[in-house]
């Protein structure tokens, strides 16, 4: 029987100790060119994953992308407050 978790639902059939050693990979393939825009677009659908997903997004910018202006077009982007 597989253990009962708050995404139980939304993983259907799948175990979720699968599921969750996956989700790390598969949000870097996702993630991994989205610019500040996406991402604040992204939190505002999803705000589960608030503070997840910040750092790994921003190391995968183009180098060719200023470092210092990725970083602070991802300070701007407004955090949701936690209920």
């Amino acid at each position: 029987m597989r253990p009962q978790t708050p995404y139980s639902i939304d993983l259907g059939d799948r175990d979720p100790v699968v599921s969750f050693r996956e989700t790390p990979a598969r949000i870097g393939v996702i993630a991994g060119a989205w610019s500040p825009a996406d991402f604040e677009r992204f939190l505002k659908m999803e705000p589960r994953l608030q503070g997840y997903v910040g750092g790994s997004s921003a190391e995968r910018f183009p180098i060719e992308t200023s470092v210092v202006q990725a970083t602070r077009d991802f300070k701007y982007v407004k955090l949701l407050k936690a209920n």
